[in-house]
């Protein structure tokens, strides 16, 4: 599955000769969010840094293309059978006992991960680091990060257990707006933080788009809506930082772990009642597979 990573320097739009290193960089993960959307999308701010900075249409996510897979591929540079990490929910030990992978603890979890992280380097170089994770899980990525944020423990519990919800209380319009208030809480989460520690690297998971795509698909209006909402946080980011004064020294990164791919919801693998078969298709649910 194709990605879209921009990089983008707030100085990259003024002539300069060769500038040095930015002090700051932040990687914004735009989780689910697949690149022909973006592109189309009223998204004014990461165009516009598209257009200043580069832009990479052949990067790849990994396979299998999971969240936790491809947020330890992302700091450790490594494919899923050399950091370790190749599976959502479970994974065997040799004695075929089950390891736990991050959803209760994914510090714990940190030990299976065999590969060096970017925060490892980062802190050996005397640099700080902030890793915010949306879902928690992507956590088992961040061995030597100075600061992490898990957003399975931090954010609004109500708007958390409406993240897959088509409906709260009877509303859809209510259930979205669960959704994109996610990203903008582990945002602010993480600007506390950055204004009070400046950190060198920031990696922040923005999942919402992902929780839209798994609920309406993503020809819903409501993914679109979400991307763009994203958007504006992006620029909210941005805006701080200049107030930070931190700005002009910050590069940009975004990418995502994965995309979608709608799916014909009349269409079923496997009946919900087969015990023999590992996956369903729920009809009227766009691409999601219920293990």
């Amino acid at each position: 599955m194709s990605l879209l990573v921009l990089a983008a320097s707030a100085l990259l739009a003024a002539p300069a000769p060769a500038a040095r290193p930015a002090d700051h960089v932040f990687v914004v993960m735009l989780d689910g969010t697949r690149p022909d959307f973006l592109r189309r999308a009223r998204a004014p701010v990461i165009h516009r840094m598209a257009i200043e900075g580069t832009t990479f249409l052949q990067a790849e996510t990994t396979y299998p293309s999971q969240t936790r897979v491809a947020f330890v591929s992302l700091p450790t540079g490594s494919h899923p059978g050399s950091h370790g990490i190749v599976g959502g929910d479970e994974i065997k030990d040799a004695s075929w006992k089950n390891l736990e992978t991050g959803d209760n603890d994914p510090i714990a979890a940190q030990v299976l991960v065999a590969r060096p992280t970017f925060f490892e380097e980062a802190t050996a170089a005397g640099l700080t680091s902030v890793y915010a994770a949306m879902k928690g899980y992507e956590l088992v990525g961040a061995k030597g990060a100075t600061w992490t944020i898990n957003g399975k423990l931090t954010l609004d519990k109500t708007a958390y257990a409406a993240r897959y919800a088509p409906e709260t209380g009877g509303s859809q319009e209510l259930a979205l707006w669960y959704k994109e208030s996610l990203s903008r809480q582990l945002l602010d989460q993480t600007l506390a933080i950055v204004r009070e520690r400046r950190p060198n690297l920031v990696v922040i998971n923005l999942g919402s788009a992902d929780y839209v795509a798994h609920t309406w698909g993503p020809s819903s209006a409501q993914y679109m809506q979400t991307i763009e909402f994203m958007d504006g946080l992006v620029g909210e980011l941005a805006a701080e930082l200049g107030r930070l004064g931190m700005l002009e020294r910050t590069a940009f990164v975004f990418s995502a772990d994965h995309g979608f791919s709608d799916v014909d919801p009349t269409r079923i693998i496997a009946p919900a009642g087969d015990a023999t078969r590992r996956h369903q298709h729920r009809g009227g649910q766009h691409g999601r597979l219920r293990a």
